[in-house]
């Protein structure tokens, strides 16, 4: 992962962090395990971000497919 990566995922979660959270928070309905989840979440999207497509939509659309698929997976298990 690049340094610009890094410097990137600050503004980013700055921006998304909330909104990543309440969905979170939404399905799961506990707010610790949606606190794991938006960590989670970031995370996975600092790893891949290099497969992030502009053509294929927006970065709150891939954030908000992230969070969602990740806090129904985490309802699941619990």
């Amino acid at each position: 992962m690049t340094a610009a990566n890094g410097d990137a995922l600050a503004p980013l979660f700055c921006r998304y962090g909330r909104l990543v959270y309440r969905v979170s928070v939404e399905i799961l309905h506990d707010t610790g395990e949606a606190e794991d989840v938006t960590q989670e979440v970031f995370l996975e999207v600092y790893r891949k971000a290099h497969l992030y497509d502009a053509s294929r939509g927006t970065v709150r659309g891939w954030l908000l497919q992230y969070a969602y698929h990740r806090a129904l997976r985490r309802k699941a298990a619990l």
